[in-house]
């Protein structure tokens, strides 16, 4: 009996070389773009010379994330690109520009399949996953401190949101979601940097990510020890998933991430009963279906929409072919600066400084739109030239460290912090830059690792 993975691994070769087909005879639309082909082909090429990943990714929380991503944005988004007749939003790159992003591009694929192909033939023995204990978060003491916690921070959220009312603007509803709105989600600057309502506003959307997180950890230990039918438990989970959709912020994918960590958890609660793993896989992609269909609905061609849609998510070949032909007088010292300082919870109210644009900024003001990411790998490459290649490999290897400190944990807390954490350094080479990811870790992974680093006054360790 043939398996899943070779199922799926069949279907993603077969679907890799119809890739490369359309490329090649749909490049006579623009010439820019004859070499595109190389983009699916070298993840091809990635993948049959490292064919060890293949074991491994649908095991392995990283790889699987890595693995997936890579896909999209190199064979799948190629794929609509080329059927959508190379529609963009952005259109400053010359052929040389795009030639450039083609080679970075399947270079950078082979490079980082090669590291996943290298960790795994030797270092799969440190990913052996333990069984989770939630007894603990129950109990009298560390039950009463959580809850403490939890209401807490939803006393403070409700009472700045009462000063600051503003803070509604930030979100949207799934209901109220779609791609016209996509860049006017974030107003931010309706609170005057600096002020005291401005700190407010920071500190509550920070509360607001952290409770994305810890409040249903809760409820999902509750309902594994409170109720006996698997269905029911499901259809609750199904409804605190539904909870996170009511309040949508500006960078979206924040929470398809959420409710794949949250998925991942109460998957690990159940002992990875393949029932809940199949409806819920099923769930979750309509889920997604759903977010592109309402984008879709502005519009006639769905089909440039949906390329819109992958090469703003995963930013790709034509974003990255605009890297090249940035042009400022902003020095790339000043506007690294800018990257960094961007990172800095609070920065406004504790040293305020007059910084220029930082570089994702620079990205969209050259390129005259709103919104747009800068490819991580671009933006390396604007700074490190060809060592550019190593910051890729240096955050997965970030991802691999926290997931092997999941895969260590008994504690349920532990476990959903730092699964929590290697998602997002793992989605990150292709779905983010250097700001996003900095500002993650500064304002939400370590908060969450401080509150890690002292859980025997929160939740007593499990020995």
């Amino acid at each position: 009996m043939i398996s899943k993975k070779s199922l799926l691994y069949f279907f993603i070769c077969i679907f890799s070389f119809v890739t490369i087909l359309s490329s090649i005879f749909t490049n006579n639309l623009d010439a820019r773009y004859d070499l595109l082909f190389f983009v699916p082909l070298s993840f091809s090429i990635a993948l049959l010379i490292n064919h060890r990943i293949s074991r491994y990714f649908l095991n392995n929380l990283v790889i699987s994330i890595v693995f997936a991503t890579y896909f999209i944005r190199n064979v799948l988004a190629i794929y609509v690109l080329s059927i959508s007749d190379y529609f963009s939003i952005i259109d400053n790159f010359s052929s040389d520009d795009m030639n450039n992003a083609i080679m970075i591009m399947s270079i950078d694929v082979i490079i980082v399949f090669y590291y996943l192909n290298h960790k795994m033939k030797y270092h799969s023995e440190n990913y052996v996953k333990k069984s989770l204990s939630y007894s603990e978060l129950l109990n009298d003491r560390n039950s009463i401190l959580f809850k403490f916690l939890i209401l807490l921070i939803l006393l403070f959220i409700y009472f700045s949101w009462l000063i600051v009312p503003e803070i509604s603007d930030n979100y949207v509803t799934l209901f109220d979601f779609n791609f016209s709105e996509l860049s006017s989600i974030e107003t931010n600057e309706k609170v005057d940097r600096g002020g005291f309502k401005r700190l407010l506003l920071t500190l509550t959307l920070l509360f607001i990510k952290i409770l994305r997180i810890l409040l249903p950890i809760f409820f999902f230990i509750w309902i594994k020890v409170h109720l006996k039918y698997l269905w029911m438990r499901f259809l609750l989970f199904c409804t605190l998933i539904l909870v996170q959709f009511l309040l949508i912020p500006s960078q979206t994918m924040d929470v398809i991430l959420v409710l794949l960590v949250l998925f991942i958890v109460f998957l690990k609660i159940e002992n990875n009963n393949r029932i809940i793993f199949t409806i819920g896989s099923f769930g979750t992609l309509g889920v997604v279906l759903y977010f592109i269909n309402s984008k879709m609905e502005i519009g006639s061609d769905s089909t440039s929409l949906l390329s819109l849609f992958l090469q703003g998510y995963f930013p790709g070949v034509y974003n990255l072919a605009n890297v090249f032909s940035i042009e400022t007088d902003i020095s790339k010292l000043h506007s690294l600066f800018s990257d960094f300082y961007s990172m800095i919870p609070f920065r406004n109210s504790i040293f305020p400084l007059d910084v220029s644009l930082n570089t994702n900024e620079i990205f969209n003001a050259r390129n005259t739109v709103k919104g747009q990411i800068i490819p991580f790998i671009g933006e390396a490459f604007y700074y490190l030239g060809y060592l550019a290649f190593i910051v890729p490999l240096l955050i997965i290897k970030c991802a691999f460290h926290f997931y092997k400190k999941a895969n260590s944990t008994s504690n349920i807390f532990e476990f959903t912090v730092y699964i929590y954490i290697t998602a997002f350094f793992a989605i990150s080479p292709i779905l983010y830059h250097n700001t996003i990811l900095g500002a993650f870790f500064f304002t939400i992974a370590l908060p969450l690792l401080l509150l890690i680093k002292f859980n025997k006054v929160f939740f007593k360790k499990i020995s």
